[in-house]
């Protein structure tokens, strides 16, 4: 199979035949997939090869909060009563649209410098003002 990346910084997409493993970069929970070669920014999963789309799976509630979360006998959902009552998680397929066009801008690393320039700009902004530690 193969398995497409994105920079969040530079928007380069790239592809791979194996799935990287994400690590979770401290001290926030979020887990990183690498480093853009291009600009240095963080590379976003987009999804597996499935036919001409994307997917992917996460973990999301099978049926709504009426559902997993209730506490009597009655179930009107499409799951039959399978996750009633259960609140839980499972795995999910996620269709994350049409397999993009792999086109890497001669420009990426200016685009991933500029962005990270003008976030920095915005936290800087939000510190002066108090609403960021």
């Amino acid at each position: 199979m193969r398995h497409f990346y994105r920079c969040a910084d530079c928007l380069s997409v790239v592809a791979t035949e194996t799935k990287i493993q994400p690590v979770q970069v401290p001290p926030s929970y979020f887990y990183s997939f690498g480093e853009c070669g291009a600009c240095g920014g963080a590379i976003e999963y987009m999804g597996e090869v499935h036919r001409d789309h994307l997917i992917r799976t996460a973990l999301r509630v099978p049926c709504d909060g009426r559902c997993t979360g209730a506490t009597g006998p009655s179930c009107d959902c499409r799951c039959g009563g399978k996750n009633h009552g259960s609140n839980r998680l499972v795995e999910v397929v996620v269709e994350t649209g049409k397999l993009p066009r792999l086109m890497a801008p001669p420009d990426a690393a200016a685009k991933g410098e500029a962005y990270r320039q003008l976030l920095e700009r915005i936290r800087s902004a939000h510190r002066a003002a108090g609403l960021l530690s």
